[in-house]
C-alpha cells in the first residue's frame, strides 16, 4: 500500500480510462506506420505526441493513438470494405 494510504488503479482501471501507454513497436503495429513516418507525423503534427518517460524511453497515450486511427477510417469517406484500394475491386488485373 503507498504510503499516502491510496491505492493505485488496476491495470484495467488505467486502460479504460485511456491512461494506458504503448510503447514504439505497438504504435507502428497497430498504425502499419515505419518508425521514421511515425517521426514525420509528429514533427508535422499529425500524429498525437508522445509522452517522455526518461531521459531514453517515450510512449504515446493508447486513446489518442486509437482516435488517430478511428479518424483516419472515418476520412476515407463512405468506402466501407475497400481498406484503401483506389480501384475498384478486378481492376487491373491480369489473367
Amino acid at each position: 500500500m503507498p504510503l499516502d494510504g491510496c491505492t493505485l488503479p488496476q491495470p484495467q482501471e488505467k486502460a479504460a480510462s485511456g491512461l494506458r501507454l504503448i510503447r514504439k513497436p505497438e504504435v507502428r503495429a497497430l498504425t502499419g506506420l515505419s518508425a521514421s513516418s511515425l517521426d514525420r507525423l509528429e514533427l508535422a503534427g499529425g500524429f498525437p505526441m508522445r509522452v517522455r518517460l526518461g531521459p531514453n524511453s517515450v510512449a504515446w497515450l493508447a486513446a489518442e493513438v486509437r482516435g488517430w486511427i478511428e479518424a483516419r477510417a472515418a476520412a476515407r469517406g463512405g468506402r466501407a470494405g475497400t481498406a484503401g484500394r483506389a480501384t475498384p475491386q478486378g481492376e487491373g488485373r491480369m489473367g
